[in-house]
Formats: C-alpha cells, structure tokens, sequence
C-alpha cells in the first residue's frame, strides 16, 4: 500500500472511530417517539410495564412493532446472558443501529465508486459529515427505515438472480419500520421498473417477496397488540383523516426547506443543495436526486412537520460527497485552480471532523440518561434516595408528564424538593445509606444553594455535560442544549 494510501485509511479508521465513540456516549432519544413508541412498548411487551403508562398511540394501535420486537427480543436475550441494565440494552441497540448503518452506507458508497486507492479515500471522506454518526446510530424508525431502504436499493442496483427477492424484503422491511418511507419507496421502484424489463420469474419474485414481508408486519402487530390490526391503515386514518397530527403543530410548506438550509449549517446545505440539483443532469446521480426531492415535496404538503421526519434522507448524501469532489476537481483543472479548490475542500473536512469529534462526545438532549446511568453504576445494586429539584428528576425529565419507565429502577426512592428546607426534610427521612441531588445547572449555581450544598456534605460528582464541552452548545443549537443536570452525592456516601 502506497504512502498516499495509508494516509486514506487512517482517516477512514478515524472517522469511523468518531461514529463508534457517539453510539457508546450519545446517551437517551433525540425525540420522544424514540423512547416511549419503542423502548417503552418493547417494556410493555417483557412484562415491566402496564398498558395503562403507555402514550395513547398504544391505545389507537397505529404504530407497527415490528421495530419494537427487536428491541423486545435484545432485552429477553439481555436477560438470558444477566444483562438487566437497560442502559446496557439501549447501548447494544445503537450499536446494533450504527453496525447497520455502516453497512448500508458502505456498501451503497461502493455501488458508486471504481475499485482501488480511491475507493478508500472516498469511504472516509464521505462518511466524514459532522452530523451523520449522531444520526446513524438512533435506534429511531427514522434511521432504521433508510437504512432499509438503502440496503433494498443496494440490491436493486445489483445484477443477482434475487434481485427482486431481496430488494422488495428490504424495502418492505423499510416501510414497516416507519410508513412515511413509502414517499421515497415507491419513486425509487416506479424508476426501477420503467428501467428494466421484468419476466414472469421477476415479477413472482416482486409479488411474492411484497406479500411475504406484509405478512411478517401483520403478524408481528398480532402478537403485540393481540389482535388482528392495519396499522398503516390506522395511522393514516388518524393522522390524516382524523387529523391528529395536526394538534402537535402546523408548519408553513417551505418548512422543510428552512431546515434543510440552516441545520446542517450553511457551508454543509448549500454544496449538498447544488450537487443534488447537479444530480438531475447526471445518469449515474440522478435518481438520487428524484428520490431525495419526492420524499422532500410529498412531506412538504403535510401540515404537521419535523425536521428528524427528514433524517431517513441523510444516508442519501454519502455518494453525494464522491459526486461533489469529481465535480470540484474537474472544475479546478480546468480553470487552473486546483490548488485553492484543494485547501477549500481540505478545510471542509477538517471542521466536518472537529464539529464530528466534538458531537460524537455528547449525550441526546440535556443529558438525563447519562445522569440516569452514572447513578445505576455508582450505587452497585444498592438501594439509593435521589432527592431531585423541579425538572431536574432523571427519570421523569418533562415533570410529570410521562416518566421514562424503562430506566427506572425499584431500588431508587426518589423525591421532590424545590427548598433548602425542603431538602433537609428530605435527607433526613431518607432511609438508605446512598443519597444523591440532582438539579439543572442554573438552580444549583443560585447563591442561596452554593453555600448549603456544601454545609450539607453534598459533592457534585457527574455533570451530564463535560464543562470543557458547554462552550461548543452554540454551534449545536438544534441539540437543544439549554441545560446542563448536575448530580451530588452526600459525602459520606462517596
């Protein structure tokens, strides 16, 4: 292996580090559908949980589970191997959610690119986005359905005698996993069909593998909610006809467009929005254009928006990087540039790295699970009393709203105080020898409390954020990253 080349696979191995280091730290759920619709009901289902504490998309029966099995079955294995911690079963699933990504991602990449040096130089710059191994490894039917629909397209591309087989089980797989994919799902197989001359074998193979996969989700929604249900059907009736959806908020059509533009940052969109408008024009790009901006414009005419309804399409962007950098050195040639054009796309992968690196450290939202987890481990199976202030309890991070069952641990007693004197009442009725506060940053640093934590043997051992890292939370304003939990430990104890 040339010099050259060596360097090529170091900053691969370093890029996939990064993506490596976010599925062990990024602790929690970007969104609430993460946790409740599939951890909580994968809980339900192992005999944790009631039906009464599960959110009302229980009760409708419009989510489909078969993400939710998955999820039951590492939890049932878990257990088979003495695995009872549920931090250690949400770890494995990122886990197993990146080991999938990167396989997708890899291959779809490998679809695109010659064989040799090159190969390797574009695998690591192309999976060197800053956001990408945030998203690759949510265990979320977002990710999990472009990851199917990545794989089911990988296939379609190929030449196999199974083709059509395993194509329409991938893509169906994807569509059970989250219905939405559908929108990039059907312009993806109309292109392939209008492109290929299908004999009877092919179309028993398409058939049959659609009808086979439609039966998995039925049957697999039969053993969860224990009864015969259509889920797509119900969702879309509540959601659409019933409208539903909308009562979590409306959003102008352009939406989508806004975040696109601002989330990724500026110096990310605006390349990637010209390579995809470029990809129209390209035979080798162009249905990743098509299919980018058909599920982009169908979501557009759904009232109710969020940006992660966005995130199956992230997987997309890989051969995108390999389409830019052809174009930008081809370019350079020929106008005599290359040098600048070199420094320029040098620098963009060195910040996609910093911002890479500095994200991969970060728990989800403000950092509850990771408060969640320190406590688990450093208590060692003993009873424990966490004495929490207003939105500062770990397990319960929306106050009341709907606590976060799957965490939750029997041996915990936790209990509310919001006054110093509150406090003492509390740690004096508390009945284990382990004792832990936990509040946001900015109810602690109150001059009223610096002095009485400390009069009161309470040390603070665990921020859910590094302190080196709060100066970064502005260039991730999406993360929302408002707060910052801090936890204390009665000396005594430590």
């Amino acid at each position: 292996m040339q010099k050259k080349s060596w360097i090529y696979f170091l900053i691969f191995i370093a890029v996939v580090a990064c993506y490596f280091l976010s599925a062990w730290k990024s602790t929690g759920f970007y969104h609430a559908d993460e946790h409740f619709q599939l951890l909580e009901f994968a809980n339900y289902k192992a005999g944790h949980l009631s039906a009464d504490k599960l959110p009302w998309e229980f009760e409708a029966q419009i989510r489909p589970t078969l993400q939710v099995s998955i999820a039951y079955l590492s939890i049932k294995c878990g257990n088979l191997l003495g695995i009872t911690s549920p931090h250690s079963i949400a770890r494995s699933l990122r886990f197993l959610s990146l080991g999938l990504f990167l396989v997708a991602g890899i291959g779809f990449l490998r679809s695109y690119i010659e064989r040799g040096d090159r190969r390797i130089k574009t695998l690591g710059f192309s999976l060197c986005l800053w956001f990408l191994p945030f998203l690759a490894v949510r265990f979320s039917s977002e990710n999990w359905g472009g990851i199917f629909l990545i794989l089911g397209w990988i296939f379609l591309k190929g030449d196999h005698k199974l083709k059509w087989t395993l194509s329409m089980i991938f893509l169906g797989l994807s569509f059970w996993f989250r219905f939405q994919m559908a929108f990039a799902i059907l312009p993806l197989l109309l292109a392939f069909l209008l492109s290929n001359r299908l004999c009877k074998r092919d179309w028993l193979q398409f058939f049959g593998s659609a009808l086979v996969v439609l039966l998995v989700g039925l049957v697999v929604d039969r053993w969860f909610y224990g009864n015969w249900v259509l889920t797509p059907w119900n969702y879309f009736k509540v959601n659409v006809l019933d409208n539903k959806a909308a009562e979590f908020g409306l959003s102008p059509w352009w939406q989508y467009l806004k975040w696109w533009w601002e989330l990724p940052q500026y110096w990310v969109s605006i390349p990637f929005s010209i390579a995809l408008l470029l990809g129209f024009f390209n035979r080798k790009f162009r249905l990743i254009s098509i299919v980018f901006f058909s599920f982009l414009l169908i979501h557009s005419t759904v009232g109710h928006k969020e940006a992660r309804f966005l995130f199956p399409m992230a997987i997309l962007l890989l051969p995108l990087v390999h389409f830019l950098m052809e174009k930008i050195f081809k370019i350079s040639e020929s106008i005599k540039m290359g040098s600048i054009w070199k420094v320029a796309v040098f620098a963009f992968l060195v910040l996609n790295f910093t911002w890479m690196f500095l994200l991969s450290f970060r728990p989800v939202g403000i950092g509850e699970v990771t408060i969640s987890e320190f406590i688990e481990t450093d208590r060692s199976d003993k009873p424990a009393t966490v004495i929490y202030r207003s939105w500062g309890n770990p397990h319960n991070p929306w106050e009341g709203k709907r606590p976060t069952y799957f965490y939750q641990d029997e041996d915990l007693h936790e209990v509310k105080a919001d006054s110093p004197e509150e406090i003492v009442l509390a740690m004096a009725r508390a009945s284990t020898d382990q004792l832990y506060y936990v509040a946001r940053k900015h109810h602690v640093e109150e001059s009223q409390y610096v002095e009485f934590l400390k009069e009161q043997c309470l040390v603070k051992v665990k921020e859910s954020l590094p302190s080196w890292q709060e100066q970064f939370n502005a260039i991730f304003p999406w993360m929302e990253w408002g707060e910052v939990i801090y936890l204390f430990k009665l000396k005594e104890g430590i």
